[in-house]
């Protein structure tokens, strides 16, 4: 769905967008990896709202045990839960016409476009690269650096789903407070989605397998 002309034009927080973050079974996978779980959160007038969409998934692949140190999901963790095709209507349903923003955004798409080719978001934006506009070469663009920069580790400390960094929820949810505080900050309120997509969008990347910049 392609955002009509006119909202380019108006405030950007008049938008719908959601947060999205996922984890895998890792890139040696190539175009077989597997979505172990995913977490989209809804953003609202300037505010993450309590509408959120959360899956663990079963990837039909093994998970590698140096995959699962990084976001501490197992096999034995996994193997009950629902394969991507069982769940992919509801997280399409969910996702579907809303800005997507994330953080290093084109890895998540990129696989989420192989599982769910359909899903075509009206606009894509990058937190990293937002951040690279304002701070350039004087800081570091990771998320933890960026949770760090805005002093928002309290704010991640009680989530709905009790899980630590390099988890969907945790990163998703960081990523929102991340990119509501720095439209905050460096934009009056009446700044419009087209000045913030000219400075952060992204165009989507090939389903070829990019191993890199993978945090």
């Amino acid at each position: 769905m392609m955002i009509k002309k006119d909202n380019f034009h108006l405030p950007w927080w008049k938008s719908k967008f959601i947060v999205l973050d996922l984890e895998g079974t890792g890139a040696q996978h190539k175009e077989n990896e597997g979505i172990v779980e995913i977490a989209a959160i809804e953003i609202n007038e300037k505010k993450l709202t309590k509408n959120f969409y959360y899956k663990l998934i079963n990837p039909q692949i093994d998970v590698p045990p140096m995959i699962s140190r990084i976001h501490g999901l197992k096999n034995k963790d996994l193997e009950h839960e629902p394969i991507f095709d069982e769940i992919k209507i509801d997280l399409f349903n969910f996702i579907n016409n809303k800005i997507l923003v994330g953080h290093n955004v084109n890895i998540d798409y990129r696989l989420l476009k192989i599982k769910m080719p359909n899903y075509e978001p009206p606009l894509i934006l990058d937190t990293k690269k937002l951040s690279k506009h304002f701070w350039g070469d004087t800081s570091k663009h990771g998320l933890d650096d960026l949770i760090k920069r805005f002093h928002i580790q309290n704010e991640l400390k009680d989530l709905p789903i009790k899980r630590n960094r390099h988890s969907a929820f945790y990163d998703a949810y960081a990523t929102g407070v991340v990119f509501l505080n720095i439209l905050k900050e460096k934009f009056p309120d009446n700044t419009s989605l087209k000045i913030v997509a000219n400075i952060c969008s992204m165009q989507p990347k090939s389903n070829k397998y990019d191993q890199t910049a993978l945090f």
